[in-house]
């Protein structure tokens, strides 16, 4: 009797813990994803920066050579 309780105890706390593994791996699955998309988003609106100020140093091109 005490090694079914024992076996069965030990089972349930594998189970718990490959639950808890697998929540793990996605929580950090998860973290790194949004990590990486901020990330891009921060490259995205720094590549803007640089278009916007190619078109306004192109303007004022424009208007010294007017």
């Amino acid at each position: 009797m005490y090694y079914i309780i024992r076996s069965f105890l030990i089972d349930e706390m594998m189970n718990f813990v490959e639950g808890i593994l697998i929540l793990w791996i996605f929580t950090i699955i998860y973290l790194n994803a949004l990590y990486i998309g901020h990330c891009t988003r921060r490259y995205d609106t720094t590549f803007n920066q640089v278009e916007n100020y190619k078109i306004t140093k192109k303007k004022k091109k424009i208007i010294i050579e007017g």
